[in-house]
């Protein structure tokens, strides 16, 4: 479904509205902010929006606005969106996204040159995690949707870019509906009942965040982090000196730390005796996220 552009310029609605594009000779993959609001295929020279992505009816895209341009690669159309109003879509209606960096130097990739062919194969522990509907690779300033060449099965990605991705930043955006099994979230994680656990601990989290129940979260962060220093060290220590001791053995950066004494500190919240003290921010609760979803994929 396309509607009229509101007149500004495509380049506008890139800077402003967070509008995120990948394009290629058959389709268009359109994003806003983390989550995947539309898809658009070439079907026999018309390309339009695959509007299940954000509900089965037509009704959820009231309130989108799209203009179309030529990118210069042959027919291939780009289509540029804007949301009025982000809250319309509600999270249960979209796709979510992360990111993976894709190391060819790493000692568990392996490279197989053939003919004209250059194959990669990469292991990725989370992966199987995440209910993948689909997903979508970066080559340096190169963004493409997979083909035939590019395959991800189980916690191997295969990929033929045509040419040698060495010294090249290379990552892998996953589009996900959930999460199948948080306990794979951990999967370097022994035994199975601290892996177990700290799958339950994130399962939470995840719920306390996307309710925006920022206490909650912070309460499950911590004993996240906890269990994530415990399971490294091996030290059956107290929160505040397994911090202490991750840092003096560099197992976590400064920023790292700032944010597990913050949250350390936020868990005292729960007496009573503190009402004085500030509550749990927004901003601190999304950068607690950003920290602790960086160390899951550190793990």
């Amino acid at each position: 479904m396309l509607l009229p552009h509101s007149g500004r310029k495509p380049d506008d609605l890139l800077a402003s509205d967070g509008v995120h594009m990948c394009c290629s000779a058959s389709s268009v993959l359109v994003q806003y902010s983390r989550s995947v609001i539309a898809l658009a295929d070439n079907r026999n020279g018309q390309f339009g929006f695959h509007t299940e992505l954000v509900g089965s009816r037509s009704s959820q895209n009231k309130g989108m606005q799209a203009s179309v341009r030529s990118t210069g690669f042959g027919r291939c159309i780009c289509y540029l969106l804007t949301l009025p109003d982000p809250e319309r879509y509600p999270q249960r209606l979209v796709m979510k996204s992360t990111i993976f960096k894709l190391d060819p130097s790493a000692p568990t990739t392996t490279y197989n040159p053939s003919g004209p062919d250059y194959i990669y194969t990469f292991k990725l522990p989370l992966i199987p995690a995440f209910a993948v509907e689909y997903f979508m690779i970066h080559y340096g300033a190169l963004s493409t949707l997979p083909d035939r060449s590019h395959t991800l099965t189980g916690d191997v990605l295969t990929v033929n870019p045509g040419y040698n991705l060495d010294d090249m930043d290379c990552r892998i955006v996953i589009f996900y509906h959930g999460i199948r099994d948080y306990s794979l979230l951990f999967p370097n994680v022994n035994p199975p009942n601290l892996q177990s656990r700290l799958g339950e601990f994130y399962r939470e989290a995840d719920a306390a965040f996307d309710a925006a129940a920022w206490l909650s979260f912070m309460l499950m962060c911590g004993a996240l982090f906890e269990g994530i220093l415990f399971f490294k060290s091996g030290a059956n220590q107290s929160f505040n000196d397994l911090i202490l001791s991750a840092a003096t053995k560099g197992t976590i950066d400064s920023q790292t730390r700032a944010i597990m004494d913050s949250v350390r500190q936020y868990r005292n919240l729960v007496h009573a005796n503190r009402y004085a003290e500030l509550y749990v921010s927004r901003a601190d609760a999304m950068d607690t996220r950003i920290t602790l979803d960086r160390l899951l994929r550190e793990m």
